[in-house]
């Protein structure tokens, strides 16, 4: 540490701050490899972000088993479960999420441009 004092660099030691910054955290996004257990496994941490408002599970390989613990987050303001392959359960456990604002849809296989028929 002398010779680097002597070359002009300075080290300080800083408080952690983590705690403050997850309190910050206000939308997660998981990956194309999440799995059912990967995101039951999350919930709890998920749980211990007070900003948390939004999720992004699109792409994923989440299934209704996987969703279906959203029901422990109703706060949610936005959630993204596009190109998943998602069924009434999952829409049944966040009927009563009050606070969302933003749902975003498109269930896998399903092609966007395409109108139902008459």
């Amino acid at each position: 540490m002398p010779r680097a004092r002597r070359a002009g660099c300075g080290f300080a030691a800083e408080p952690d701050r983590k705690s403050e910054w997850f309190g910050h955290v206000r939308v997660v996004s998981f990956g194309p490899t999440t799995t059912d257990a990967d995101f039951t496994k999350a919930v709890p941490h998920l749980l211990a972000l007070p900003a948390l408002t939004g999720l992004d599970l699109g792409g994923s390989k989440l299934t209704d088993a996987g969703t279906a613990h959203l029901s422990q987050l109703p706060h949610l303001e936005a959630l993204y479960l596009d190109d998943l392959p998602l069924t009434g359960a999952t829409l049944r456990s966040i009927a009563g999420f009050r606070a969302l604002q933003w749902l975003v849809l498109n269930p896998r296989g399903a092609d966007p441009r395409q109108r139902p028929g008459p």
